[in-house]
C-alpha cells in the first residue's frame, strides 16, 4: 500500500515512515509540511492512503475538493501524542486500512469526459507556450492556407456523403478493429522473442489509411486491403510491403497530413528486415506498435467525426457545448490533417457543416483534376512516389 503520510514534526514523522516501510512493507511518501494544494499532491502521489494529522484547517474547502476528487484514495485522521510511540499508536489505527485495501474493488470510470486538469512538474514551464494552438491570423499567406484547409475539409465531408463511403468505412472500421486485437496479441508475442514475423504490423498501416482513405476525392478504395486477411489459418508475410498496402498509405499522404508524422509513417511503410540485431529489432517492432495504436485512434476519430458532422441530430450539432471526448476526438482528426485554422474555428465549424449537409457550400474542382493517381499509376511508380512525398513540402494538389 502507498501511504502519503502528512505529520509537521519531523523527528517522529521519520519514526513512521520506517516502521511503515520496514514492519508494515508500505511505499511511504512523507509531506514535511501541510500540503498548500491537496489536488496537486494526490495528483503526483497518487496513494492509496492518506495518514492526514486531526486539526481544523482539515475542513477547507481544498481539502474538501481533494477527498472527493480522488474516489481510490483513502483518507485516516490521526493525532500525535509526543509520549506515545508512533509504532504503537499507528498499529491501532492502520489495521482496519489495511484491511480494507485488500479486500478493496476498484470501480471502473470514464477517462476525461469532464473538464481534466494536467498538473505537470516545475520543469516544463520551460518549454511552456503560451499560444498551444498555430494560428498566425496576420501572417503573411494566412488567408490562402484557411481557404485551402477548408476546402479540403469540406472535400471530405463530400466524399462522406457520396455514394455511401461513409458507411463502407464504418463497416471497414467495424470489421478491422476486430482484426486488429488478434493482431496485436500474436505481433506482442512476436516481439517478445525476438521474431522478424512482427513485420505483420507494417501492413495493418496500410489497413487504418485505407479507413481515411474513404474520403479523400479520387481514391480507389476498391483496390485498397481488405480489412482482414482471407483466411484465418493462413497469413502472408511480405518481404517489401505490397502495392496495395501502399496505395491508401500514398493517398493519404499526398492528400497532406502533419510532416512529422508523414516521415514516421513513410519510413515504416519502407522497412524491410536485414537482418537487424536484436536491440534494433526491438526498437523497430515498439515502433510498429505505437505507430499502430496512434493510426486506430486516428481512424476512429475520422470515423466517428464524420458520424457527427454529416447528421443533424448528432451530439455535434444539437448540443450547445461538446463533450470533451468529442473535443479531444475532433482535435485528433484535425491535427492529423494539420489543419489548424478550423480547429480555431469553434462554433463557426458548425456553420460549415451545415452549409455543406444542404448543398449551399460545395468544392467544385476543374476538369480532369486529381487529388491523387489512381491505382494502376501508384503501382507503376510506387517506388518513387513514396520517396517524392517524403521530401516535398506540399500537401498535394490544392482545389481550385
Amino acid at each position: 500500500m502507498k501511504i502519503l503520510l502528512i505529520d509537521q514534526d519531523s523527528a517522529s514523522r521519520a519514526r513512521a515512515a520506517t516502521w511503515l516501510e520496514d514492519e508494515r512493507h508500505h511505499a511511504v511518501v512523507c509531506a514535511s509540511e501541510w500540503p498548500h494544494n491537496w489536488p496537486v499532491v494526490l495528483a503526483e502521489y497518487e496513494p492509496d492512503l492518506v495518514l492526514v494529522p486531526s486539526g481544523s484547517r482539515l475542513q477547507s474547502p481544498d481539502y474538501l475538493l481533494a477527498t472527493s476528487s480522488f474516489p481510490d484514495c483513502d483518507f485516516l485522521l490521526f493525532e500525535r501524542h509526543a509520549d506515545e510511540p508512533p509504532a504503537a499508536y499507528l498499529d491501532s489505527i492502520l489495521g482496519g486500512a489495511e484491511t480494507a485495501y485488500h479486500q478493496r474493488k476498484i470501480s471502473a470510470r470514464p477517462f476525461a469526459d469532464a473538464r481534466r486538469y494536467i498538473i505537470h512538474d516545475d520543469p516544463y514551464m520551460d518549454y511552456a507556450s503560451e499560444a498551444k494552438l498555430h494560428s498566425p491570423k496576420n501572417a503573411p499567406g494566412w488567408e490562402e492556407i484557411a481557404i485551402r484547409q477548408e476546402a479540403m475539409f469540406v472535400m471530405q465531408l463530400q466524399m462522406g456523403m457520396a455514394d455511401g463511403r461513409h458507411l463502407r468505412a464504418k463497416q471497414y472500421y467495424k470489421v478491422l478493429a476486430r482484426f486488429n486485437r488478434g493482431i496485436k496479441c500474436e505481433c506482442a508475442y512476436r516481439l517478445g522473442h525476438n521474431s522478424y514475423k512482427v513485420a505483420w504490423l507494417r501492413e495493418q498501416l496500410g489497413r487504418w489509411m485505407t479507413v481515411i482513405a474513404h474520403y479523400i476525392p479520387d481514391t480507389e478504395v476498391e483496390h485498397c486491403p481488405p480489412p482482414q486477411n482471407a483466411s484465418s489459418g493462413f497469413a502472408f508475410l511480405h518481404y517489401e510491403m505490397p502495392t496495395v498496402f501502399l496505395y491508401p498509405i500514398g493517398c493519404v499522404l499526398l492528400y497532406g497530413i502533419r510532416a512529422g508524422l508523414a516521415a514516421q509513417i513513410q519510413d515504416a511503410a519502407a522497412w524491410r528486415y536485414d537482418g537487424e540485431d536484436e536491440t534494433q529489432l526491438a526498437a523497430r517492432g515498439c515502433s510498429l506498435f505505437g505507430l499502430n495504436a496512434y493510426l486506430a485512434e486516428v481512424a476512429r476519430a475520422q470515423v466517428w467525426v464524420m458520424e457527427q458532422f454529416m447528421s443533424p441530430t448528432s451530439e455535434f450539432h444539437v448540443e450547445t457545448a461538446d463533450s470533451r471526448s468529442l473535443r479531444r476526438t475532433m482535435g485528433t482528426y484535425f491535427e492529423f490533417w494539420g489543419w489548424d485554422y478550423l480547429w480555431n474555428m469553434g462554433k463557426n465549424l458548425r456553420q460549415i457543416t451545415t452549409r455543406v449537409q444542404s448543398g449551399e457550400t460545395r468544392v467544385e474542382r476543374s476538369v480532369g483534376s486529381k487529388m491523387v493517381p489512381t491505382f494502376c499509376e501508384f503501382r507503376d511508380a510506387a517506388v518513387t512516389e513514396l520517396s517524392r512525398i517524403s521530401e516535398s513540402d506540399t500537401h498535394g494538389e490544392p482545389p481550385s
